[in-house]
């Protein structure tokens, strides 16, 4: 237990930063300002002990060392606060921020915030579980403060994460940006993306719909390529009603999200005879005994809009599961135009007058 008050001027005369800087945590707030403004007139040696702090400091420290720093006014002090901020962990302070501002405007472009952002995003992967959320918030407010350079990073980490994070990702792009999408970063990242495609252990599913959201032409082709290709994933959604995060199970092929970042593209490519040459083995699928893979084929089906899908997707109203039978309502309507219900004469008679 400290007996007497530190004596800044002394502290200042010789030079001690280390004791400077721990005074900025001592309870006493007259002290706290002394030993702030002692460091700020002693500069930029005083900048080497600031920074050390910021891995081992209070919050209180830490906000201290960011407005000193801003003070001192140094901008060769900025890429050892980026690499500071690389040793703290989540919870950038605004402060942080405010002060990378001051001293170079154009901070965000270095190659060091890059490797800061990568550094978060890994960040990420150790807290995957629902309980764990308020941690991720705080890595995703980090993220958001940092901005656009988080953008191209952010995309190409997530075909590497959990599916049930990804409505947090997109969340956090369209809090930067919303208009991400149509951003040069999102669009610099295609050729990756293209790339990330024959990375059998990658999240295909997932660098499919980035592909579809933006919306770039140089897609269709390795799109149209997926578009055989067997298989998908089955995840687990969460769903959001306000109480303990639940989840629902969805099944998705390649194949239709191919088709659904196609028609994001251009809804013109899903009449492509490429597309249409899919219809016979998209009808076969509404006899798998599952009946995710029967709802995944007809949202296919709902989306090519092919006049031969019709007389099959009647046949379902009279499946044995409910999920399939609202399914197939749903895209009759959508396929036709027409709406007589979950009856099945009434769709027969309807077709077999228009035949």
């Amino acid at each position: 237990m400290r007996i007497f008050k530190p004596n800044i001027k002394r502290l200042q005369a010789r030079q001690d930063f280390a004791a400077l800087v721990e005074c900025l945590n001592d309870k006493n707030e007259s002290i706290r300002q002394k030993a702030s403004m002692a460091l700020v007139e002693m500069g930029k040696p005083a900048i080497e002990s600031l920074i050390s702090t910021l891995s081992k400091g209070s919050e209180q420290t830490k906000k201290y060392v960011f407005e000193i720093l801003g003070e001192i006014g140094d901008p060769s002090a900025v890429e050892r606060i980026i690499a500071g901020l690389n040793d703290m962990g989540a919870g950038i302070p605004i402060v942080a921020i405010n002060t990378l501002n001051k001293l170079d405007p154009n901070w965000r472009d270095r190659e060091s915030v890059q490797k800061l952002v990568y550094s978060i995003l890994e960040m990420i992967g150790d807290f995957e579980d629902d309980d764990e959320l308020d941690y991720r918030d705080l890595i995703y407010d980090d993220l958001i403060r940092i901005g656009k350079p988080v953008i191209g990073p952010m995309i190409l980490h997530i075909p590497s994460i959990s599916l049930t994070l990804m409505d947090e990702y997109f969340e956090t792009l369209e809090a930067i940006d919303p208009l991400w999408t149509d951003s040069q970063e999102a669009r610099e990242k295609i050729p990756n993306l293209i790339e990330m495609l024959s990375n059998q252990s990658l999240n295909r599913i997932a660098i499919i719909y980035l592909l579809g959201m933006i919306k770039d032409p140089q897609a269709i082709p390795p799109l149209m390529d997926i578009l055989n290709t067997k298989g998908g994933i089955s995840y687990p959604m969460r769903v959001k009603d306000g109480r303990a995060p639940s989840y629902t199970y969805i099944y998705i092929s390649y194949t239709t999200m191919a088709l659904q970042a196609l028609e994001n593209i251009d809804s013109k490519l899903l009449q492509d005879p490429q597309v249409l040459e899919l219809i016979p083995s998209l009808i076969d699928q509404l006899y798998s005994e599952y009946p995710l893979v029967i709802r995944d084929a007809i949202v296919a089906l709902e989306k090519i809009k092919d006049p031969r899908s019709i007389r099959p997707l009647i046949g379902l109203l009279d499946n044995e599961s409910e999920f399939v039978k609202l399914n197939a309502y749903s895209a009759l309507k959508k396929v036709t135009g027409e709406d007589f219900g979950i009856n099945v004469l009434k769709w027969q008679k309807w077709l077999d007058q228009t035949a």
